[in-house]
């Protein structure tokens, strides 16, 4: 079971950096806009933290996307 969580912390910083840069946002831009820290984005895309729900809502409102784009899981 944790490695099913590991790989979906991966995959979720995965979509974060995917859909940041075809925003062409930086990870400090990102930071800057949700009011996060420039840190946690990086740990975060890197699958290294389970961000709370409310830094993911902070990221989606960001993004200008629905929280759910976050976690699309491949096949």
């Amino acid at each position: 079971m944790a490695e099913r969580s590991e790989n979906d912390l991966k995959i979720f910083g995965e979509n974060l950096r995917n859909i940041r840069t075809s925003k062409k946002l930086s990870t400090e831009k990102l930071a800057n806009i949700a009011e996060l820290e420039l840190v946690q984005i990086n740990r975060i895309e890197l699958g290294k933290t389970n961000p709370k729900l409310s830094t993911i809502y902070a990221l989606a409102r960001a993004l200008e996307i629905s929280p759910a784009e976050l976690f699309k899981m491949k096949d």
